[in-house]
C-alpha cells in the first residue's frame, strides 16, 4: 500500500419535459435519496416528518390488537440484517426493512423525536416490527428447530448442518409452546477447548425462543460439538445435543487488480461462491464501520432500504445496470483461503473503467494466481475534465481514517472527495481533525478535502466546500446569509444539497437565498437527477451551477454520482478544481459523458448576443458501449427541448449534433443525456443575453415568482408555529429545531422580507421589459 501524502501536522423531481420512460429505469437508484433526510434526523430528537419520516398512527382496531413487547427483537432484526445474508430467501430482506423501520420508529417515539406522539403509537409500531420478524422468521429457509413437545422428533445429532462459514451464523428455534415469547443474539467461539456456557441454547418454559447464533473460528474439516439446552433463568442445562459441520476442502487465492499501466490499484471487489451465490469478503478489505457505520448506528433504517451497508464491510453500490450491488473496498492485492469450486469476482472502478466479471476455480490444497486487468473506456483527466463528489460523511480524525477513505476514493476513482462534518441545531458528527489546506489528503492525484454539511435546517441543507474552518453559530444557525458571507471569506463554495430530489426543505432554502445570489453550486444529481427546483431558478434569470453528490451513507455509497469541472491545460491542484466550480464549468452523471460549447463557449459561461444573431450549438455524449451509452441526448433551452437525437442501434457508444438556433430573445441552454442502463447526465447551462436582459422564461417567471412568494410565506408560517407551540407550552424542550426557530423567528422574517423585495422587483422588470416592444 503506498504511503499518503498528508500535508498536516501531526427526492427526485423531473422537470416536465423529462422522458419518463428513461427515468423510470433510474428509479431503483432513487429509492433511498427521495428521503435522504430522515435517516439523518433520527440522531436528533425532533420531529421527522417535517425531513423525510413518517410513522403510521394506528386505527381503533389496529391499537386493540397490540401485543405484549417480546425482549430482543430489534436487536435480533438488525443482527440478522447485518450478518445473516445467506439464512433468508432473496425476498425477505424487504419485509425485514420494515420491521427495522417500525422499530425505529418506536425507539423515535419513546425518546421524545415525536412529541405528538404517545405511548400507543410506540407500541403499535414495536408490535408491527415484531409480527413482522415473525412472519419472515416463520418461513426462513435455514431455521434448525428444536421442538420440545411431547412426541416431535429431534433433529439427528449426525446429520451434517448447512452452515455459511463466511457468515458464521445459524439460526435456531427452541419451541415448547406456540407464541413467540424471545428474541437472543449469542456468540459462540468454536476456538475454544472448553464450553465454559457458551454452547447454552435458551429454552421458554411455554414458548418459541429464536436464537441468532454468531460461530467464530469454526475448524476445517468433518466436525462436532455439544450444545446444551437450559431453561431461561435455569442454573444448569436439562438436555445435552450436538451439532455437526462439514466444512468444505480449501485452497488458496492470490489476487490483484491491475490498471492499464499494470500497476496494482484499489478497486471495488465483490467474490460470490458458485453457484449459490453467496458473497465472501476479500481478505484485508478496509473496515470503515468506525468511521461511518458507528456513527449513523441505527438512523439508517428509519427508512427502509436506506441501508447501504452489506454483509461483513460491503457497500451497496447503487449505480446503474447489471453491476450494482455489494462491493468491498479493496485497497491492494491479497491473499486468502476460500473452498474449492469455481467463484466469480467482479470488480467496479468507477465510471470511467470497463467493469469486469470473470469466472475461476479453487483447487484443494494448492494456489490459484487471479489476476484482474482493468481498462478505461475514456480517461476524462486527459481532456482536463476532473471527477468529484460533493457530499462525502465520514469520520476523519486520524491517519488510519484517511488511508482508509482515500483507497475507498480511489477504488472508485473519484479524484475530488469532500468529506462532510455535518451539523444540525443541536450539535455536528463525522468530526473533522481540522479544516483548510493544511489538512487536505493528496495521493496520486486524488484529494480528500474536509468540508461542512451544515446548517440542516427549516431551511434546508447547505454545504460549505474548501474551507479552513467551520461556519457555525448557534444563536446565527439560519442566518444563511452571514454563513456563505463567513464561507467566502475564507475562499469557499457554499450552495444548497439535495435539490435534485427536492428534499430535506431545498424548496425553502432556494425560495429564500436564490434571489439574494449567495450560493455558488446546486447539488441536482443524488441516486439520480432531478431538475425542477433547478429549470425554475434558471428560468427566473439566475446562473446556476450543477453539481452531484453521493450523500454517503445516507443516500448512496461514495462516488456512485459524481460531477466533472473542467481545468482545461491548468494542472491539477484542488484550489484548481474549486476555481473551475465557481466559474460553473461542469456537469453531473452517472454515466455518460458529455461535450457541450455554444459559439465556442461551454458550460458556464455567457454570450452577448442580439436579436437575428445565430448560435452555433454543438453537443456530444458518449459511454461505455452496451452499458452507459447514451440512448438519448437533448439540447434544452429555457426548460424546453429544441433538440432531440436518439439511437438506431445499440452499441455505438455516443451519440452528438450540431445546429443553429437564431437569437429570438435572452435565455440559457444545456445539454441532457440518458444512457442505455438507466443512467444519466446534465451539464451547467450557457447564458445567452440578448440585448443585456436577464436569461429568464418571461412565459414562467409570474407563476414561478408566485410560488416562491408561497415558500416564503411557508418559511414564516415554521416560525409562528414554533412561537405559538411555545407560547401554549406545547413546544418539546429537546426538539431544538423548534428552539432556533423561536429564537431566531426575527432573523428570518428578516430575511424572507428582504427575498419579497427581490420578487416584486423581478415582477416590475418583467412588466417593463414586456411593455417595451422588441
Amino acid at each position: 500500500m503506498k504511503k499518503i501524502s498528508i500535508n498536516a501536522l501531526g427526492f427526485f423531481a423531473p422537470a416536465a419535459t423529462v422522458d419518463l420512460g428513461h427515468l423510470c429505469r433510474s428509479v431503483i437508484f432513487l429509492r433511498a435519496a427521495l428521503l435522504c433526510c430522515a435517516a439523518i434526523v433520527a440522531l436528533v430528537p425532533t420531529d421527522l416528518r417535517a425531513h423525510g419520516a413518517h410513522y403510521e398512527k394506528p386505527t381503533a382496531e389496529q391499537a386493540a390488537s397490540i401485543s405484549d413487547a417480546i425482549p430482543g427483537a430489534p436487536e435480533f432484526a438488525r443482527a440478522l440484517t447485518e450478518r445473516g445474508s445467506g439464512l433468508l430467501a432473496k425476498g425477505q430482506f424487504a419485509r425485514l426493512d420494515q420491521a427495522l423501520h417500525a422499530f425505529q420508529v418506536a425507539q423515535d417515539i419513546e425518546a421524545g423525536r415525536h412529541p405528538e406522539a404517545g405511548p400507543k403509537d410506540a407500541a403499535f409500531n414495536r408490535s408491527e416490527g415484531e409480527r413482522i420478524l415473525c412472519e419472515v422468521l416463520e418461513s426462513a429457509p435455514q431455521v434448525l428447530a428444536y421442538d420440545f413437545r411431547p412426541g416431535v422428533s429431534f433433529p439427528d445429532a449426525h446429520a451434517v448442518v448447512p452452515f455459511d462459514a463466511q457468515a458464521g451464523c445459524l439460526l435456531l428455534k427452541t419451541k415448547t409452546g406456540d407464541r413467540v415469547k424471545r428474541f437472543v443474539v449469542q456468540s459462540m467461539n468454536m476456538a475454544q477447548e472448553r464450553y465454559d456456557g457458551q454452547y447454552e441454547i435458551p429454552v421458554d418454559e411455554d414458548g418459541i425462543i429464536y436464537v441468532f447464533q454468531d460461530i467464530t473460528e469454526p475448524p476445517s474439516g468433518d466436525y462436532s460439538t455439544h450444545i446444551a439446552f437450559k431453561k431461561i433463568d435455569a442454573t444448569t442445562p436439562f438436555q445435552w445435543h450436538a451439532i455437526k459441520f462439514d466444512m468444505p476442502e480449501s485452497g488458496q487465492l492470490r489476487f490483484r487488480v491491475e490498471d492499464g499501466n499494470g500497476e496494482s490499484v484499489p478497486a471495488m471487489v465483490r467474490l460470490t461462491a458458485l453457484p449459490s451465490g453467496r458473497m465472501w469478503a476479500p481478505s484485508g478489505s478496509m473496515d470503515l464501520k468506525p468511521m461511518i457505520e458507528d456513527v449513523t448506528g441505527t438512523a439508517i433504517d428509519v427508512v427502509p432500504g436506506f441501508n447501504i451497508y452489506g454483509p461483513g464491510r460491503a457497500f451497496d453500490v447503487r449505480i446503474p445496470g447489471e453491476f450494482t450491488g455489494h462491493y468491498w473496498v479493496v485497497p491492494d492485492e491479497f491473499e486468502m483461503e476460500l473452498p474449492v469450486g469455481k467463484w466469480e469476482v467482479t470488480v467496479f472502478r468507477g465510471i470511467e473503467t470497463v467493469p469486469v466479471r470473470e469466472i475461476f476455480e479453487i483447487k484443494s490444497g494448492g494456489w490459484t494466481d487471479k489476476v484482474v486487468k482493468l481498462e478505461r473506456w475514456v480517461d476524462m483527466a486527459e481532456s482536463g475534465w476532473y471527477s468529484g463528489d460533493d457530499h462525502v460523511h465520514s469520520r476523519m480524525r486520524s491517519s488510519e481514517d484517511a488511508e482508509k477513505l482515500m483507497a475507498f476514493t480511489r477504488a472508485m476513482d473519484v479524484r475530488v472527495s469532500n468529506i462532510l462534518e455535518m451539523g444540525d441545531p443541536q450539535r455536528t458528527y463525522y468530526s473533522q481533525r481540522g479544516f483548510g489546506e493544511a489538512f487536505r489528503i493528496e495521493e496520486d492525484g486524488y484529494f480528500l478535502i474536509p468540508g461542512q454539511e451544515d446548517p440542516r435546517s427549516i431551511l434546508g441543507h447547505n454545504i460549505g466546500m474548501n474551507i479552513t474552518e467551520m461556519a457555525r453559530d448557534l444563536s446565527r444557525y439560519l442566518q444563511l446569509d452571514w454563513i456563505a458571507d463567513q464561507i467566502h471569506q475564507q475562499g469557499g463554495l457554499f450552495g444548497q444539497t439535495h435539490v435534485g430530489q427536492n428534499a430535506c426543505e431545498a424548496h425553502r432554502g432556494m425560495a429564500l437565498m436564490v434571489p439574494r445570489e449567495m450560493y455558488d453550486f446546486y447539488s441536482i444529481m443524488q441516486g439520480s437527477l432531478g431538475t425542477q427546483l433547478f429549470y425554475d431558478f434558471l428560468d427566473l434569470g439566475y446562473k446556476l451551477t450543477g453539481t452531484a453528490g453521493s450523500d454517503m451513507p445516507y443516500a448512496g455509497s461514495l462516488g456512485n454520482v459524481r460531477f466533472y469541472a473542467y481545468l482545461g491545460n491548468e494542472p491539477f491542484t484542488a484550489d484548481a478544481w474549486f476555481d473551475a466550480i465557481s466559474k460553473g464549468h461542469t456537469f453531473v452523471t452517472n454515466g455518460p459523458m458529455l461535450e457541450f460549447s455554444v459559439n465556442g463557449q461551454m458550460a458556464g459561461e455567457e454570450i452577448q448576443a442580439e436579436l437575428g444573431d445565430t448560435l452555433k450549438i454543438d453537443a456530444k455524449a458518449w459511454g461505455l458501449p452496451g452499458d452507459s451509452e447514451p440512448v438519448s441526448l437533448e439540447v434544452v433551452r429555457l426548460s424546453e427541448v429544441i433538440k432531440r437525437v436518439s439511437i438506431t442501434q445499440v452499441g455505438g457508444g455516443e451519440l452528438s449534433t450540431s445546429f443553429e438556433v437564431p437569437v429570438d430573445g435572452s435565455g440559457w441552454i444545456a445539454l441532457r443525456a440518458y444512457g442505455l442502463n438507466g443512467s444519466v447526465a446534465h451539464t451547467t447551462p450557457v447564458y445567452v443575453s440578448q440585448g443585456g436582459k436577464r436569461h429568464w422564461n418571461v412565459k414562467r417567471v409570474r407563476d414561478i415568482v408566485g410560488q416562491q412568494l408561497a415558500i416564503l410565506d411557508e418559511i414564516d408560517g415554521v416560525v409562528a408555529a414554533a412561537e405559538d407551540a411555545k407560547s401554549k407550552g406545547r413546544m418539546s424542550h429537546i426538539d431544538f429545531w423548534a428552539i432556533r426557530s423561536v429564537e431566531q423567528a426575527s432573523q428570518v422574517r428578516e430575511r424572507t422580507e428582504i427575498t419579497r423585495r427581490i420578487y416584486r422587483k423581478l415582477l416590475a422588470e418583467l412588466d417593463e421589459q414586456l411593455s417595451v416592444p422588441r
